[in-house]
């Protein structure tokens, strides 16, 4: 999937065979999550769009047909790459598509930024205590500030 940040360029990897019609399918269901977490941090609460999210996700599991978690993970890095949405807005769409997800923490932490008093804020996805999105090393650097947890039924 080279250069996916021009509609152009998806036409051509799809016509072109490098990017088959269930890719596509990926991306637009990815974008679109990450786009609705956007929508619901802007215009109201991270619990808010997590809700929101979270109504979304029998709609979202049959447009992602027999897509699974590590297309879907995949799809966040390739995303992640080209500049497109925060770290907040990848977990909460990995939270609200991640089918086979057990007990899921989504976490803001805080880290001081050098010798400033300013502070950097990152967020990232846990699922059953292991980080899946947001980076691994995210624990050593940034300290837990707010977790939301949930279980999936």
């Amino acid at each position: 999937m080279k250069s996916l940040s021009h509609p152009a360029a998806v036409i051509r990897g799809v016509a072109e065979g490098r990017l088959r019609a269930g890719d596509l399918r990926v991306l637009a269901v990815v974008l679109a999550t990450e786009l609705a977490a956007r929508a619901g941090i802007t215009f109201g609460t991270i619990p808010g769009a997590r809700r929101r999210i979270a109504r979304l996700r029998p709609v979202l599991n049959v447009m992602l047909g027999p897509a699974r978690d590590d297309r879907v993970l995949r799809t966040l890095d390739a995303i992640e790459r080209r500049g497109v949405g925060t770290c907040l807005t990848r977990a909460l769409a990995a939270e609200g598509l991640l089918a086979s997800a057990g007990s899921t923490t989504l976490v803001i932490g805080v880290a001081q930024s050098g010798s400033t008093s300013r502070l950097d804020a990152h967020a990232w996805l846990e699922v059953d205590r292991r980080i899946v999105v947001g980076g691994a090393s995210s624990t050593s650097r940034y300290r837990p500030f707010m977790a939301w947890n949930s279980e999936r039924r």
